[in-house]
């Protein structure tokens, strides 16, 4: 005979496996079958962010040299090739999250990337089938000025300048409305420093200083014509940094 254990005897169906018995609710003692633990767990392993760069294999470079017309590569080759896509990756992906931000999105699509591209100065054309409304979407920027330029639809209300003050309790002065001719000198006078300067962006300090040369104007009222710009999406503003769009 087949000595076997307390556990693997039961009265009517030999040889299977049980737990001890337990009591359910009704008070009866029923047998129930497995241990009633799950399976062991996994535990979470940290990814190793500066390693990251190192996931691009020999293969995937070794394509890209091929498509640039290399027959032959060494084998420090790779080593560099990885540090100066790093170094690019580094460059663009700032561009490319000011682009996604401002579309009050959390993923990146293609055109954040042309975006980012044509700003840059590196323009792709046929990348994806969306990439004819490239030319529609970025523009040159004599027409992205001129977009700028153009009468805001809504009146800016001038930034609140003093409090003035009672014997219990202190009331805030509301801000006037901005003239609409010394706004539109406002416009003309941002829309020139890009054009002088050849750029798509400027921080704010900057673009007060060159709008104080030829208007008396506070930080705060510029901030507030650029912000009003934003709202009618003809500019991007993000951490005092002006963006043609």
């Amino acid at each position: 005979m087949v000595k076997t254990t307390a556990k693997r005897v039961a009265a009517n169906m030999p040889g299977e496996t049980f737990s001890p018995a337990r009591k359910s609710l009704d008070g009866e003692e029923k047998k129930v079958r497995g241990s009633g633990r799950g399976g062991t767990r996994r535990k979470g392993r940290k990814r190793d962010v500066n390693s990251a760069i190192k996931c691009i294999t020999k293969s995937d470079i070794r394509r890209l040299a091929r498509r640039a017309g290399v027959q032959r590569v060494s084998l420090s080759f790779y080593d560099v090739a990885r540090k100066e896509l790093k170094r690019y990756l580094r460059q663009i992906l700032p561009d490319i999250a000011v682009y996604t931000e401002h579309a009050q999105r959390v993923t990146v699509l293609p055109i954040d990337v042309l975006r980012a591209l044509k700003r840059r100065g590196q323009t792709l054309y046929g990348f994806w089938p969306g990439a004819e409304e490239l030319t529609g979407a970025v523009p040159s920027r004599h027409k992205r000025l001129q977009k700028v330029k153009k009468p805001l639809r809504k009146p800016v209300v001038s930034p609140v300048k003093a409090f003035q003050f009672n014997d219990d309790n202190h009331t805030n002065i509301q801000g006037e409305w901005m003239d609409a001719e010394r706004l539109q000198r406002l416009q003309v006078l941002i829309a020139s420093y890009f054009l002088d300067e050849h750029a798509d962006s400027c921080p704010l300090a900057a673009l007060v200083a060159h709008v104080q040369r030829s208007e008396p104007v506070s930080e705060g009222e510029l901030e507030a014509v650029i912000t009003a710009l934003q709202d009618e999406n003809r500019v991007m503003y993000l951490n005092k940094t002006v963006w043609l769009i």
